[in-house]
């Protein structure tokens, strides 16, 4: 192996390295509370009998092996193999790295689309449900979970408000954008646009348990990517009143020995037109 490319493959595992890290963080603070509400996104998918499934943003592949009970014959896919390794080092049978906005799937493939929390992460909203609707059969079905607005789910709301105060204008729209795809009437309208009908939302309500104001900090900092990147755009001493804000708005949460916030969900399904 020449120097360029032992350097070149340096580079490459130290980024797998960073992405590993951040999914970890991710898993630990945000696992638990998604996991609680896959159960109502498969519910809205419905029996397969058979029928072709694709998971967008599969993660560790809870979703999919849902599906699979539920009789759907799933195709797991993720951007990245560190978002889809689980706790064990695990990775989703049969699973996929694939691009949400470039997916490597036929025209009409697939009777159903599943996504949780993916709509945040997508580059841009309406391209990505278009791409959904493009790989459906007419008549099949998408179903999407997404967090609700900050007021009403916190615990992953309260740090973009924080954020979002004293934001430039480029980061204050991708945060106004963020707080837009949070209202399921907007999800709703872009779907439509997309070619489905037939919207249906449902609110899921759940609360997040975190051992302290400070593991929850960390967990946010450290697991998201956007925050992580928000936050590097503003200067030391803004970071440190950030942190000093939300540390004091996290310890109202506190109840005996834990923070317990709300993490409310949506899960907004439709029909290919």
């Amino acid at each position: 192996m020449s120097p360029a490319e032992q350097t070149s493959l340096g580079v490459r595992q130290f980024r797998e390295r960073v992405a590993a890290q951040r999914a970890e963080h991710y898993r630990r603070l945000f696992g638990p509370v998604t996991a609680s509400v896959l159960p109502a996104l498969a519910a809205a998918a419905g029996l397969g009998a058979g029928g072709r499934a694709l998971d967008l943003g599969c993660g560790d592949g809870r979703l999919s092996a849902m599906l699979t009970g539920l009789g759907w014959c799933c195709l797991p896919a993720d951007l990245s193999m560190s978002a889809m390794r689980s706790e064990t080092g695990r990775i989703p049978v049969n699973a996929i790295v694939a691009d949400a906005m470039a997916l490597p799937v036929a025209d009409g493939a697939v009777e159903l689309v599943a996504a949780a929390f993916l709509t945040p992460h997508l580059p841009d909203l309406h391209r990505g449900l278009a791409e959904m609707r493009r790989v459906l059969c007419r008549d099949g079905r998408v179903v999407l979970a997404g967090w609700s607005r900050p007021a009403r789910s916190p615990f992953n709301g309260l740090l973009v408000e924080l954020i979002r105060d004293g934001a430039g204008p480029a980061d204050r729209s991708a945060l106004d954008e963020s707080v837009r795809r949070a209202d399921p009437e907007c999800v709703g309208t872009e779907l439509t646009r997309a070619g489905f009908t037939d919207v249906r939302v449902d609110a899921v309500p759940t609360t997040a348990r975190i051992a302290s104001p400070e593991v929850w900090w960390d967990g946010l900092t450290r697991g998201s990517g956007g925050i992580a990147f928000l936050l590097q755009q503003r200067t030391p001493s803004d970071r440190e009143d950030i942190r000093r804000r939300f540390l004091a708005e996290a310890a109202k949460f506190v109840q005996g020995a834990v923070v317990s916030v709300a993490a409310e969900a949506f899960v907004i399904a439709a029909t290919a037109a």
